[in-house]
């Protein structure tokens, strides 16, 4: 975005700010009369002040109120004037010379003096190689805005010098929130080089003691506002990540990433096309983003604001506010739809800024479970735009603003627009117990994809714009399908026997009183599904099998298999009332428990155990012929039966292996109840590559030392 761009940007919102507050011209009229506040005055806190005060002592180490600004300066830099200079600028804004502290009847005050300390600390690191002096440098900036302020003696601002070499110097400010906002930035360094430049700033600085003392802004009309559009609350929102519920530290990192110059410039021409600001069409990105990663259609954005009169222009001091905005999303709606309802959703809650946070926090009385202050029980995102502070003009030093990370977020993801000379840049800072670094560069490169979707198809929905390039969609649709693999149209027979021809003496199936090999797996098999054929069963018939894990349940789904008919497993565990439910619905040729199944076993004994072709089967094997029927858990009413076939359980069954990366030295625990298709990888999958197959005790997950002592036993390496 181009300084002009910005320009527009920055008149735009403050001819809006101008509409929604009162003119500043009779504030300027009052402070004009007042009389200056003289060194040792105590005077009470203005609204935010207060807040900043409150979450400070609330925890005297907490440094998420630290704010730390770098820049690199090249060139011939008088140490001694840059001293003077910040010794100058704190002479004239009492706010740097200001400290807080706490009544008899207990209410916080601010205090200035006259004199203080320069805060200034200077560290030579020129005899450090290159790379150690910028690790030094990371690491100091790292340690000072880690460093809580103590607000009843520490001035808000400290000063650290390091000289690179004799030619490049690093300057590290960090401030406190309570004495600074953003657009205290433009008069600090305007004032600071005029100083260091040898053009002294004339007149007296305005006041902030005076001008950032303001009448409470409580209105019926403003809370009645507030209350209608946060209540009822929004659910909590689950950010992505395996570790956002419960953050256990407000650490935080930052990450950024450019905007084009030809976006910005789209996105510009977008609102004006629309009536909208660039904040707008930037936060309705922000609110798909949101909920492309979520789900969520209703959640919370927390937004800082600053309104200052005119009369505080000139002024150092804290006059922000935090409004909550709700994002209502619906993913059916247009981008350009989505834009005009944040518009509204915008010009609702800045019309209404003047509420202070803590009055809407009060009044919307959020259950204050772990929240330091009521806040944290409301939202978990933040979204701003601002102009980056680049403003040192130093006499013969060029100068460069230099990223820092480190220090503490108030929330686990907020996402900034930030602008300077270079352009401007995409910056989300988040806390590092909530979200890990992949997964927030991932959310960068994505907003700014659905950004320029949103700008380009303008009338799409939501939920079908594109947060992927080329590349990183051929990558999610490679996982999301697995390996492909070339599955020749088979049965489930021919890739099971196919296994047994390869490692016939291999152990197939083993439980804690039984083992087989593969041959005898089959033979068992064999002779049961010869049985079978001789009462008449044939493809499309189904055999229910009412019985739990077990090397029996195995022989016997073999048998129906190679029968050619399909098999249909009923947990013998399951309620008496859903047993005779499933069959009835099905109507099985034949229902075989454990000792129904023994009798049939008992009568194959004599017959042949040779591999079951077609010219043995009543009818042929075909691919399509049905392999097994199972149903639904019926939890959304009752249960219903799904039929698959040979052709796509084998094809299943084989790309899972490839997938999988199992090999014929695996050995799998069979964990899943044969009544859930679940079972189907735990069973088919070794048992079509020459693997081992685990069989527990029924209910085993009931005694835990034995699942542990089972695993170890029989060295179990694959347990899905």
């Amino acid at each position: 975005m181009s300084g002009e761009q910005l320009s527009a940007l920055d008149r735009r919102r403050e001819l809006l700010r101008k509409r929604l507050a009162e003119s500043g011209i009779a504030a300027q009229a009052a402070t004009d009369a007042a009389p200056r506040v003289q060194a040792g005055e105590r005077r009470e806190l203005a609204p935010g002040q207060r807040r900043m005060w409150f979450l400070q002592v609330k925890d005297e180490a907490d440094t998420t109120l630290n704010v730390g600004v770098a820049h690199r300066m090249r060139g011939s830099l008088d140490e001694t004037r840059l001293r003077g200079a910040f010794a100058a600028i704190i002479r004239r804004h009492d706010i740097l010379r200001t400290t807080y502290g706490v009544d008899a009847a207990g209410e916080p005050y601010q205090v200035f003096t006259e004199d203080v300390e320069l805060p200034w600390t200077t560290i030579d690191l020129g005899n450090l190689e290159d790379s150690a002096r910028e690790r030094e440098f990371r690491a100091l900036a790292e340690r000072e805005l880690g460093r809580p302020f103590d607000l009843t003696v520490d001035p808000p601002l400290r000063i650290t010098l390091l000289r690179m070499d004799a030619q490049e110097f690093v300057l590290l400010l960090v401030v406190h929130h309570i004495g600074f906002d953003d657009n205290s930035w433009e008069v600090f360094f305007t004032e600071l080089s005029d100083y260091y430049n040898s053009r002294p700033v004339e007149g007296d600085a305005p006041q902030f003691m005076v001008v950032g003392a303001v009448e409470s802004q409580t209105s019926d009309v403003g809370i009645d506002y507030w209350r209608q559009s946060l209540t009822p609350l929004p659910d909590s929102l689950d950010l992505p990540g395996s570790s956002s519920s419960n953050p256990t530290s407000r650490r935080a990192r930052r990450r950024a990433i450019p905007l084009s110059s030809d976006t910005a410039g789209r996105m510009e021409e977008f609102a004006r096309a629309h009536s909208a600001t660039p904040f707008m069409v930037l936060l309705a990105a922000f609110g798909t983003l949101v909920h492309r990663y979520t789900g969520a259609t209703d959640f919370l954005v927390a937004i800082p604001v600053v309104e200052r009169k005119a009369n505080a222009e000139k002024a150092i001091g804290y006059f922000g506010n935090t409004v909550l905005l709700r994002a209502a999303v619906d993913p059916s709606m247009g981008f350009a739809a989505y834009v005009a309802a944040v518009r509204e959703a915008c010009l609702g809650a800045f019309g209404h800024q003047s509420i202070g946070i803590d009055e809407v926090v009060r009044e919307v009385n959020p259950s204050r479970s772990t929240g330091r202050d009521g806040l944290d029980d409301l939202v978990r995102l933040g979204f701003s735009m601002r102009k980056d502070p680049n403003g040192y003009r130093l006499a013969g030093v060029e100068t460069s603003r230099i990223d820092l990370d480190g220090g503490a977020a108030q929330v686990p993801l907020a996402l900034a627009i930030a602008t300077d000379s270079s352009g401007t840049m995409v910056e989300i800072e988040y806390q590092t117990d909530a979200l890990p670094q992949w997964l927030v560069d991932q959310l960068l490169a994505h907003y700014r994809r659905l950004l320029e979707d949103g700008l380009a198809r303008p009338g799409e929905p939501l939920a079908r714009l594109d947060p992927f390039g080329d590349e990183e969609r051929s990558v999610v649709l490679a996982q999301s399908r697995g390996a492909l693999s070339d599955v020749p149209r088979t049965t489930l027979v021919n890739v099971l026997q196919e296994a047994a021809r390869t490692t016939p003496d291999a152990l197939a199936v083993v439980s804690d009183e039984l083992e087989l090999t593969y041959e005898a797996l089959h033979r068992r098999a064999n002779r049961v599904a010869r049985w079978l054929i001789g009462q008449g069963v044939g493809t499309e018939d189904v055999i229910a099998l009412q019985m739990s894990t077990s090397v029996e349940f195995i022989v016997a789904m073999f048998a129906v298999l190679k029968s050619g008919a399909a098999y249909m497993p009923i947990d013998p565990a399951l309620p008496e009332d859903r047993i005779e439910y499933l069959t009835a619905d099905a109507n099985p040729r034949i229902v075989w428990g454990k000792s129904e199944f023994r009798v049939a076993e008992e009568r194959a004994a004599n017959l042949s155990d040779t591999e079951v072709a077609d010219t043995d089967r009543l009818r042929p094997l075909l691919p399509e012929s049905l392999a097994y029927v199972i149903y639904t858990s019926g939890s959304t009413g009752r249960p219903k039966g799904v039929a698959v076939a040979h052709e796509a359980i084998a094809e299943h069954v084989v790309s899972f292996m490839v997938d999988w990366s199992m090999t014929a030295e695996d050995r799998m625990l069979q964990s899943t109840s044969v009544s859930f298709d679940a079972s189907l990888a735990d069973i088919l999958c070794p048992l079509s590559l020459g693997a081992q197959l685990v069989l527990p005790k029924p209910n085993p997950f009931s005694d835990i030392g034995y699942v542990i002592d089972l695993v170890r036993r029989r060295g179990v390496t694959v347990l899905h």
